[in-house]
């Protein structure tokens, strides 16, 4: 996961599944999600998105709805908590 920027995050998947998920509060993104069963278009629309960043600590609040090619839907609530000395690099979670 990489803060873009302070009220947008990108989460990139790779190997087994693949897509990049772009979270922005109040807009819709739209991605390839690629598994082992096919490729499928993952709309996201990012309800809630809050971000709180210091040198000690990185705190995400993220509310998504997901929707499969234009079919089902799912609802995610998501909190992350990193310290600062957790994090691979600068920036990325």
């Amino acid at each position: 996961m990489k803060i873009v920027s302070d009220d947008c995050i990108e989460l990139i998947r790779q190997g087994f599944l693949k897509a990049k998920m772009v979270f922005k509060k109040g807009e819709t993104t739209v991605c390839d999600y690629t598994s082992p069963a096919g490729k499928m278009i993952l709309s996201v629309d990012t309800l809630d998105l809050s971000i709180k960043d210091s040198p000690e600590l990185t705190q995400i609040n993220l509310k998504y709805k997901i929707e499969l090619d234009s079919d089902a839907e799912i609802l995610v609530c998501f909190k992350f908590t990193a310290q600062r000395g957790e994090l691979p690099e600068k920036g990325s979670i």
